[in-house]
């Protein structure tokens, strides 16, 4: 068997997964689409900027921690993009499933 044939045959079969289809249809036919991955972006970047701080042991001062708490609060009720993370999610969630198989599947067993 052909790896590239078999990976082929699977990326095809991700594509006609209804989540994939959501997704795809989200981010291209939408007149918002473009408005709305700006958002998610937004979104992401400033959930990543307090995860950081978080991370890095920097307390952010409370008016700027609370500022970009109450953006990602602003942004997650945008029902655009509200239903476009929600998309991306359910599709994530398939490749997830997808690569948790196949890593089952090769992983020797440990008894």
């Amino acid at each position: 068997m052909d790896l590239n044939l078999q990976t082929r045959s699977l990326i095809q079969a991700l594509k006609e997964t209804s989540e994939y289809k959501k997704l795809a249809s989200l981010r291209t036919n939408s007149a918002n689409s473009r408005a709305a991955q700006k958002k998610v972006k937004e979104l992401k970047d400033t959930q990543f900027q307090l995860y950081q701080a978080k991370l890095g042991g920097k307390d952010l001062d409370a008016k700027k921690k609370e500022q970009l708490t109450a953006r990602v609060e602003a942004l997650s009720k945008e029902p655009d993009v509200s239903e476009y993370l929600k998309a991306e999610m359910g599709f994530q969630s398939v490749l997830y499933k997808t690569l948790n198989t196949i890593h089952e599947s090769v992983s020797p067993s440990i008894k």
